[in-house]
């Protein structure tokens, strides 16, 4: 057979081939989307790497891409801007008829800038956070004071709205705030509660969010409660939670008092609604935490006189008072029930796995945010509790009189 003379030097000489598609965007839709949530477990950096990828991983990563966020920087900027970004996408999704982003998983602090979270932030946050306290150095204390109520207004007004558009979807929510922060002013407008939530961590206070002017549950869905109750807030309404979260299989409770000037209430508050037996008429429904089958609770006690060191009296009068609610949380009749007396946040080891790290209560719950929406068992087991031996030593100590 005859071959030309330019087909002898292709064979030694092959042309260049047209560039073909990365071994990513020939995969099919249905597995890059599983692909991309597995991915968008960190809070969003990922997702922001992909949206620069090419055109073709923009569109396809886009429902990932928001499946999973964390804002805890407390800059209003970075609110107003992420709420941008999600209305984009959504219009760009419904022109190409493909489905709408949506924010799932939600770790955000209601605190503004001026009195940051202990959490972990990223590197731009961080830098912006370092430019606000410098900025700090060079003003009056009345200029200071007008530019910290200028952003607290400014950040909450940037909430309202992004919290007004996502509450809906959301199945799992990290909610971190400071106790001195006044704002919101009023409850946080959620019409038809929050149908989809399935965990719930809050750090300080009640939520602030106003329930459904209808029969509406407020937490049909939720499965998981973590609370944090301090001695001067309102008590929580275990009946309320119990009626409006009727399915609640896990509840932690982490309380900070003071002792022995406060007393606490919450095993006493606990025993009174599970055994309410105002369920057993037709027209009421049952705030009794029937289905509850992990109950946690973690007392961070704030000594009077003395918390650093209190005295072998005030340090045996809270033992004995403590061995007092661990009888009675025996008596509730849940499964499993851990009590933690002393906790002071937890002894825990950093991503390497190797060194101990001292975590602050906000850090903590973020993490157990991640490990949780990402699949993983959670930080706050009851195994955990078991591994940090060296929390109740000052106490015994005191009441040893060593």
């Amino acid at each position: 057979m005859h071959h030309p003379f330019t087909s002898f030097l292709d064979d030694w000489f092959p042309q260049p081939a047209t560039p073909a598609a990365s071994t990513l965007e020939s995969l099919p839709n249905e597995l890059l989307d599983i692909i991309f949530k597995l991915a968008c477990t960190d809070g969003g950096r990922t997702g922001c790497n992909l949206a620069l990828v090419s055109k073709s991983i923009h569109a396809t990563s886009r429902a990932a891409r928001f499946h999973f966020v964390s804002l805890l920087s407390g800059i209003f900027d970075r609110l107003k801007h992420f709420f941008h970004t999600l209305n984009a996408a959504k219009v760009e999704a419904r022109a190409e008829g493909a489905p709408l982003p949506c924010v799932r998983h939600l770790c955000i602090s209601l605190t503004p800038a001026w009195s940051p979270l202990r959490v972990r932030l990223i590197e731009g946050d961080v830098a912006v956070l370092e430019h606000r306290i410098k900025l700090n150095a060079t003003l009056t204390r009345e200029a200071r004071d007008a530019l910290d109520q200028m952003e607290c207004e400014d950040y909450h007004a940037a909430f309202l709205p992004l919290f007004a558009a996502i509450h809906t979807d959301l199945e799992m929510l990290c909610l971190l705030r400071q106790d001195h922060i006044a704002h919101p002013t009023s409850p946080i407008p959620c019409p038809g509660g929050f149908p989809r939530l399935r965990e719930f961590m809050f750090n300080e206070g009640l939520p602030p969010f106003a329930p459904p002017n209808d029969a509406t549950l407020m937490y049909p869905a939720l499965r998981r409660l973590h609370m944090t109750i301090r001695g001067g807030d309102p008590p929580a309404d275990f009946q309320w939670w119990a009626a409006n979260a009727p399915y609640l299989v896990w509840l932690r409770i982490n309380v900070v008092y003071l002792f022995p000037l406060n007393p606490l209430r919450v095993v006493s508050d606990l025993t009174r609604v599970r055994d309410d037996r105002s369920w057993r008429r037709a027209t009421a429904r049952a705030p009794s935490f029937s289905q509850l089958q992990t109950l946690m609770l973690m007392v961070r006690p704030v000594y009077f006189p003395g918390d650093v060191d209190p005295s072998p009296q005030v340090a045996a009068a809270y033992a004995a008072s403590v061995s007092r609610l661990d009888a009675e949380l025996r008596t509730l009749g849940v499964p499993c029930t851990v009590f933690q007396p002393h906790y002071e946040g937890q002894d825990t080891v950093d991503q390497s796995g190797f060194l101990p790290e001292r975590l602050s209560l906000e850090e903590g719950m973020r993490r157990d945010w991640l490990l949780r929406a990402g699949g993983a068992q959670g930080l706050f087991t009851p195994e955990f509790w078991t591994r940090t031996p060296g929390m109740l030593e000052r106490l015994w100590k005191a009441v040893s009189g060593g």
